[in-house]
């Protein structure tokens, strides 16, 4: 922008003193002040030198600009301007318009769009071997503005009203940040970065102790807020009710290395949980299956010879798998749960062989007190 101000501080000193200098000279309604003008078939108005002018109603400050026949109303100020579209504007050095009703502010600019283009910025000034390059819009009803590139930082799209017809009136258009080709803008806000560059958005409050930080998304039940504490939240409610916070993919708690994920599992925890209330659903193998007849209980012998050998039950991990694999909730609860309900058929065997004892033992002494003098 200093560049800018200079050039336009530039072209006024330079427009004083040729109207102070200059012999002027007056054809029918047109102005040639300067030298070397040209005003093809008497049309334009020119201060400065070596102008070219075409279009009715025209007018160029500075030097060699170039406005085209048809180009009526447009006006270029600065140098090696070159406008092909009416009621236009070119503002610096080597702007090229060939867009009706368009702007463009700066140097090394190019709009070639339908109608209604807008350019701000400058391209690259060359050197050597290498010529200058311009910064480009080649779409109608829009504007980028950029800086010593080709390509704009920031790009504002048409909106798609189609008045008169009216039935989309009053919407508006999308911005862009980056390079972003009109068509592809694909948000109210697309941002993508170049090559090499992060792609991110900053939220930083001068007052850390005092201000939260915050993205709001459809109203203030909704979003993320980082308070002046450094706590952050993602709030999902319905007024005071919480409504669904859906994510997809795999999510890592206080995991600094994503290998140590197991790609597995959708939610992986350092750290510990503590909660009121965990409940596994769809749990399809549940061992009501131990009750049913027939079914094949160890007998105690060979329990216990499996448990002086293996220092743990049947089915039960061990320490060491338990510390190199770990335990899944719903699997251990199913483990537990089946060895409780084979230590209940134990029990009941035992109380049946119990039972049976006593029988014996009862028919036993009926039988001696029968049989004593």
């Amino acid at each position: 922008m200093k560049r800018l101000r200079n050039i336009l501080l530039m072209l006024a000193g330079l427009t004083i003193s040729l109207v102070a200098n200059a012999q002027t000279i007056v054809t029918g309604s047109n102005l040639n002040i300067g030298s070397n003008n040209t005003l093809n078939n008497n049309r334009g108005n020119a201060i400065g030198t070596d102008h070219w002018l075409g279009g009715y109603h025209s007018l160029a400050v500075g030097n060699n600009d170039t406005i085209m026949n048809n180009a009526n109303g447009s006006i270029a100020f600065g140098s090696l301007n070159r406008i092909g579209g009416v009621m236009s504007l070119a503002v610096g050095s080597n702007v090229k318009i060939e867009s009706n009703y368009s702007l463009g502010l700066g140097h090394d600019l190019k709009l070639i769009g339908s109608s209604g283009c807008m350019v701000i910025g400058n391209g690259i000034i060359g050197s050597g071997a290498n010529p200058n390059v311009s910064l480009e819009n080649s779409y109608g009803n829009s504007l980028l503005i950029g800086f010593n590139s080709t390509k704009p930082t920031l790009t504002v799209s048409p909106s798609p009203n189609d008045y008169p017809q009216g039935d989309t009136l009053c919407k508006t258009g999308k911005v862009a940040i980056g390079d972003v080709p009109m068509p592809d803008i694909a948000a109210k806000l697309h941002i993508r970065s170049d090559y090499g560059e992060n792609a991110g958005i900053i939220l930083e409050p001068k007052d850390l102790t005092s201000s939260s930080t915050f993205i709001q998304m459809r109203d203030e039940y909704h979003g993320i807020w980082v308070d002046d504490n450094g706590d952050m939240k993602i709030i999902s409610r319905s007024g005071f009710n919480y409504s669904r916070l859906l994510l997809e993919g795999k999510v890592g708690i206080n995991v600094y290395d994503p290998d140590n994920m197991n790609p597995s599992y959708s939610l992986c925890v350092h750290g510990g949980i503590l909660t009121d209330k965990i409940k596994i659903k769809n749990y399809s193998d549940w061992p009501d299956y131990v009750f049913n007849s027939g079914y094949p209980l160890m007998p105690l012998s060979d329990l216990k010879d499996y448990i002086y050998k293996n220092r743990h039950l049947p089915e039960v991990p061990s320490k060491k798998n338990v510390i190199e694999e770990g335990v899944e909730i719903g699997q251990m609860q199913d483990i537990l749960l089946k060895k409780i309900e084979e230590l209940t058929l134990y029990i009941l065997q035992q109380q049946e062989t119990m039972e049976e004892l006593e029988q014996r033992i009862a028919e036993l002494e009926e039988k001696n007190n029968n049989t004593t003098p």
